[in-house]
């Protein structure tokens, strides 16, 4: 398991700076942490992030590109050889607004000073 006071921020910064990459990330929460790699393709084939492409286009970048940066980057614990991807610790510390934006509340504004304060 990797400890965040070890982990390399260039490459997790670099891991999330791909929509496509934080939309795994995105559905791998949603789904508890965990899917096998065929049914994340299928999720991801049917968001309108990967732009409709097909099962086999979008395993083949999962597998090839969007894993492997993942998992060295510590955020998922995930080997070409293995059928599932999950979530490891490092990525349940992200702040939340990193993965998954609709959950970060809105700003407020500061309250307005009266002009005889």
């Amino acid at each position: 398991m990797i400890q965040t006071e070890k982990a390399d921020w260039d490459l997790i910064f670099r891991a999330l700076a791909s929509e496509e990459r934080r939309t795994v990330l995105r559905t791998l929460f949603e789904r508890n942490g965990e899917l096998a790699v065929e049914e994340l393709a299928t999720e991801l084939t049917a968001d309108e992030a990967t732009d409709g492409g097909t099962d086999e286009a979008v395993s083949a970048y999962l597998h090839h590109t969007a894993l492997p940066t993942l998992a060295s980057a510590g955020l998922v614990d995930w080997e070409p050889t293995e059928r599932t991807v999950s979530l490891n610790a490092l990525a349940y510390r992200l702040p939340i607004g990193t993965v998954t934006p609709q959950l970060v509340p809105p700003q407020t504004a500061a309250p307005q000073q009266r002009a005889d304060d």
